[in-house]
């Protein structure tokens, strides 16, 4: 499996998702923004906070932002937005990333529950995709979701950017949770495709 995960510019929030993903080394997981500067460092708050982690030093002094448009799609198994806008725009430009296109957030509510017998056929054949796909509209957003847009006024599928307010503690605030959606995607992925190859090993 293969992983887009886009941001605006290309130096916040989804280089820190995409790291956090990739942890277990065995998933490939790409960043890249909408709206991009080629070439520029991630941003000193989120190099603050990689650098207490095992390889996050590294990561942020090698780090350099890229566009999407530099990049064919077609190679990724999941393409996922921080914000619904980012999604949309991307499938607008891309309308054949469609049927993989969802937001970070969205794809986890997807990605929780286990896959069943049938949808493990579907995932060995097709990869991630086509099961969310068919998960949609049958997986309602929690509850805790739902009453964080309340109370913040946010929508619950966006990782809003932490820049915009110039405040550090929303900023941190914002990495702190790309962070963790980072590692909760890459566990669930590895989760579905341990289960695949489970499956597949007491019926070669």
């Amino acid at each position: 499996m293969s992983v887009l995960i886009l941001c605006t510019a290309n130096v916040c929030r989804s280089p820190m998702v995409a790291f956090m993903a990739a942890r277990p080394a065995r998933l490939v997981v790409d960043s890249a923004g909408t709206h991009v500067t080629p070439g520029m460092s991630i941003c000193e708050v989120s190099a603050q906070m990689l650098a207490s982690g095992d390889g996050g030093l590294d990561y942020a002094q090698h780090f350099r932002s890229r566009s999407v448009q530099l990049l064919d799609l077609s190679h990724y198994s999941l393409v996922l937005g921080a914000t619904r806008a980012i999604r949309s725009e991307t499938v607008q430009q891309n309308p054949a990333v469609r049927n993989k296109a969802f937001t970070i957030q969205e794809a986890l509510i997807l990605l929780r529950e286990g896959l069943t017998e049938a949808e493990e056929v579907v995932f060995r054949q097709e990869g991630p995709a086509p099961v969310m796909i068919a998960r949609r509209g049958t997986t309602a957003t929690p509850g805790e979701l739902q009453g964080r847009m309340i109370k913040s006024r946010e929508h619950p599928l966006d990782l809003v950017d932490g820049h915009i307010e110039r405040k550090k503690r929303r900023h941190q605030a914002t990495l702190q949770r790309a962070a963790a959606m980072g590692t909760e995607l890459g566990s669930a992925l590895l989760q579905w495709q341990d289960s695949v190859n489970g499956a597949l090993a007491q019926n070669p």
